[in-house]
């Protein structure tokens, strides 16, 4: 390319980065304050989930088989949610290295490193600022409460 068509494409992927920086600086503000506003409502979310499922567990599978799928289904939903947010930061991360910026000019190569130190932090949404809801923390819970529910259960058994 000559240089004149060289400075167009370069202000026009100036442009684009610019714009993707600033979007990506709203999501991340957004998720900060959605995150902030619903941390503790989340986290007595969890803990009343993880005993109802306790609860629903010791009153026997034949008398709340149709509790449980959907009390399991409002833990995962919300796991789902999170594991997808911890999913698209990792994207938009490896999508700003993999955007062949080495043949940018100088200064969008420093509007690329701007977006990657960005990116590199992960999002994530938090239950009480302790769990990070995503597929590891719905194994936790899963394997708490059944670890609850075996202990419970069998104390019952020698008690009666």
């Amino acid at each position: 390319f000559d240089k004149h068509t060289q400075n167009k494409i370069n202000a026009e992927v100036r442009k684009g980065l610019v714009d993707i920086m600033q979007r990506h600086a709203r999501i991340v503000t957004l998720l900060k304050n959605i995150d902030d506003f619903f941390n503790v409502p989340n986290a007595i979310a969890f803990v009343s989930l993880a005993i109802a499922l306790t609860a629903e567990l010791l009153g026997g599978l034949e008398n709340t088989y149709l509790q449980v799928p959907f009390t399991f289904f409002q833990v995962a939903m919300d796991c789902y949610i999170g594991q997808s947010v911890v999913d698209a930061s990792v994207a938009i991360e490896e999508a700003v290295y993999a955007c062949k910026w080495e043949n940018f000019n100088k200064e969008n190569m420093k509007i690329v490193l701007v977006m990657l130190q960005n990116s590199q932090k992960t999002l994530k949404v938090t239950a009480g600022s302790m769990a990070v809801m995503n597929f590891t923390c719905l194994m936790s819970i899963v394997r708490s409460v059944y670890s609850t529910y075996t202990t419970l259960h069998s104390t019952m058994r020698q008690t009666l």
